[in-house]
């Protein structure tokens, strides 16, 4: 997570940063901070199709069904084969 943080310090518009320390944050069981950071990954990077599905993993976890439903469904439309 540090490092993630210290990337972020140097560039707040590196979206795989955010992406990378929200799979941390899951790992961790911390879904509310991972949903945050993928959230910002996605603001910084609309088209990347795997932000969404593991945002909308996070949602599931949180048994946010319609969120994680929406998440998946513009995963699949991005084109996410996962």
């Amino acid at each position: 997570i540090a490092d993630f943080n210290k990337a972020i310090i140097i560039n707040p518009k590196y979206a795989a940063a955010y992406n990378n320390r929200g799979l941390v944050f899951a790992s961790l069981n911390n879904f509310n901070q991972a949903i945050k950071d993928f959230t910002k990954a996605i603001e910084l990077n609309p088209n990347n199709a795997r932000y969404y599905q593991v945002r909308g993993l996070c949602y599931q976890q949180l048994e946010k069904n319609e969120k994680a439903q929406a998440d998946f469904s513009k995963a699949k439309q991005l084109g996410y084969k996962g």
